[in-house]
């Protein structure tokens, strides 16, 4: 790849000699159904040009005028794509529980595994009130600087170890501070719901979440997006509805954390809800799926966290798609899922759920985007956009599947935050 210098400053950024151009044209929804999900509106022998940080054109090098004092990059027949999105990670904890995996792989039965002592959401969550606000900016700085390193440009960032008000107050407070001075487009989430306080009931938490925080949470982050358990051992799906009204009326858009481990009903409440998206689903039943055929809220499944668990099955996901539902793909990155890159998660999931390149390739731009209600700014390399891009070395979207490819160069708004060529 071959950088030429020009007046970079403002985000005006040529890429030019690009091989395969995979654009993931935004239609205005996210895309569902097998012809859709697997379309990443592809040209060959393409440029981009971006100006003033967002995308003015993309397509055949024919088609797209070029010039000014912008920065030129060849992509010397490489693939770009738009900008990976990761929708769904809790990088904001002390107290990792790799351990658990450990005991996992040993055999050990679930009761171990979980004792709120020695592993468990709980043990994270004291660890984790414990911890100075230092200590998680700079755990959280150093996950973002891995997510982009495998091309990520926008991450949604959960709270959620905190479950009380102030905790949780705390936690955004710190997104916000790192993400006022990184370079990867940053998404907060209030993860009050993600469990139950040790000592209170599941009614009662369900209750404070929904008539206290999220009222006070609204006003103080307008721009974070709320997120609901629904599981058994955590919330019903009548507990977990009152938060997600409670969240609509209070300004906040929601997702939702749903059929992990059992089915908990969480997507059909996710569903009813209007969620931007729902996150796990490996034990949602196809039936349900068919029933809610062809619905906008996002099905984002998660390959690591199924691998790390041993679950006993996998997320239906070409039932998803079978049936119209907009497929995305996440790290779920958290207190026991050390999996902070995008890219290798995406090379899992293809053979993981019987996905091809192209699927996957949506599945983790402009759906995920979508789960996450970033569609207006990034997923896509459309005008208008965020110049947000990553470029392959290699020569096909097939090759960089096909082995986990070289490390990429990343652009976020029309600024290189990544190179690793010369």
């Amino acid at each position: 790849m071959i950088a030429h210098e020009g007046s970079s400053g403002a985000g005006d950024l040529d890429i030019v000699g690009i091989g395969e151009l995979h654009r993931v044209s935004d239609r205005g929804s996210p895309r569902r159904g097998s012809r859709e999900q697997a379309n990443t509106s592809p040209v060959r022998d393409a440029v981009v040009s971006i100006r003033g940080g967002r995308v003015v054109a993309a397509g055949h090098r024919s088609e797209v005028p070029l010039g000014g004092d912008a920065r030129v990059i060849d992509a010397g027949g490489g693939v770009v794509t738009p900008g990976l999105v990761e929708s769904h990670a809790h990088p904001l904890f002390a107290g990792n529980r790799s351990h658990e995996y450990t005991r996992r792989l040993r055999g050990l039965p679930a009761s171990i595994i979980g004792d709120d002592e020695s592993g468990g959401i709980k043990y994270t969550v004291r660890r984790t009130r414990e911890a100075d606000g230092e200590f998680l900016a700079e755990r959280l700085t150093r996950f973002l600087d891995a997510a982009a390193d495998s091309g990520v440009t926008t991450c949604e960032v959960k709270g959620g170890y905190g479950l009380e008000l102030e905790e949780e107050r705390r936690h955004l407070e710190i997104i916000s501070r790192v993400a006022a001075r990184h370079e990867v487009r940053v998404v907060p989430t209030f993860a009050a719901a993600h469990d139950v306080p040790a000592g209170m009931g599941a009614d009662a938490h369900a209750e404070d979440v929904a008539s206290r925080m999220l009222p006070l949470i609204a006003s103080l982050f307008p721009a974070a997006l709320n997120d609901v358990t629904c599981e058994r051992g955590v919330l019903t799906p009548h507990q977990a509805e009152l938060v997600l009204h409670a969240a609509r009326l209070a300004g906040l858009r929601s997702i939702v954390h749903a059929d992990a481990f059992a089915d908990s009903g969480g997507w059909g409440t996710a569903v009813r809800a209007e969620a931007l998206s729902a996150h796990h689903l490996t034990y949602t039943p196809e039936d349900v799926i068919s029933r809610h055929a062809g619905v906008r809220t996002v099905a984002t499944v998660l390959p690591m966290a199924e691998l790390v668990y041993l679950t006993d099955r996998r997320a239906p996901a070409r039932a998803f798609i079978d049936h119209s539902v907009p497929l995305a793909v996440a790290t779920d990155y958290c207190s026991s899922i050390g999996a902070s890159s995008l890219l290798r998660t995406m090379l899992l999931a293809a053979p993981w759920f019987g996905l091809d390149p192209a699927e996957t390739l949506v599945a983790a731009t402009l759906n995920a985007a979508y789960a996450i209600g970033a569609s207006d700014r990034c997923g896509s390399i459309d005008p208008g956009k965020s110049g947000d891009l990553v470029i392959f070395a290699e020569r096909t979207l097939d090759d960089v599947f096909w082995a986990e490819p070289v490390p990429p160069t990343v652009v976020r708004a029309g600024h290189i935050v990544r190179s690793h060529h010369g």
